[in-house]
């Protein structure tokens, strides 16, 4: 498969932006397309840092983003269980 798959991470904390984004800014074979966050302030470090292609605080429409191929879901332990819910209706892989 020569295709980058298109990622969106849910939950931008200090985990994701630690690990989780970097890895995809930087993969060949993964680009780094939503990043979805409550925080401006980690969106906008998302943007400038690593490349985010698209920024929202509605972890719906990074969902329903038919660009989106898969998620990296770091959210709190309150929210991951809808967020994978809805990924999986969605018929779209997480991480």
């Amino acid at each position: 498969m020569s295709e980058r798959l298109n990622f969106a991470v849910i939950g931008c904390g200090m985990l994701a932006r630690a690990t989780h984004i970097p890895n995809l800014a930087r993969s060949a074979k993964a680009v780094l397309h939503t990043c979805c966050d409550i925080s401006e302030e980690t969106l906008n470090e998302c943007r400038t840092k690593y490349g985010a292609r698209k920024t929202t605080r509605d972890f719906h429409e990074a969902i329903g983003d038919p660009e989106v191929d898969a998620l990296v879901v770091a959210t709190t332990q309150q929210l991951r269980l809808p967020v994978i819910g809805e990924a999986a209706r969605a018929g779209k892989p997480v991480y």
